[in-house]
């Protein structure tokens, strides 16, 4: 039985590109994404900083009293950590992630597969 959220229309796919969220996810693993236009809570976030579409961010806010800014982070330790306004967060967040979908095998192995 397939889940219910992989078949809501709002819910779409987004392919993991890069080293950025290493070791969690690889290249060619999806994370399941819905929209979103500001701050929804602790989570993984799809921010477009560039306009080329966007990368996924580890997200939460600063605790301090007073204060309206996010903390933001990939998982691979090698990317550092960033502190930005709340508005700047809202201004660059594209959609929140609901699953994580690990590939076990290469997405070009997969196709040969179903070939």
């Amino acid at each position: 039985m397939i889940p219910a959220l992989f078949e809501h229309p709002a819910i779409r796919p987004f392919e993991i590109r890069g080293d950025v969220m290493q070791p969690t996810l690889r290249t060619g693993d999806f994370l399941m994404v819905k929209p979103a236009a500001r701050y929804e809570g602790e989570g993984v976030y799809i921010l477009d900083f560039s306009g080329e579409g966007g990368t996924p961010y580890r997200a939460e806010r600063v605790p301090v009293a007073g204060r309206r800014e996010v903390k933001i982070w990939h998982d691979n330790p090698a990317y550092s950590r960033h502190v930005i306004d709340l508005a700047d967060f809202d201004g660059a967040v594209r959609a929140k992630v609901v699953a994580e979908v690990r590939m076990k095998v290469g997405l070009h192995e997969l196709a040969r597969a179903c070939a």
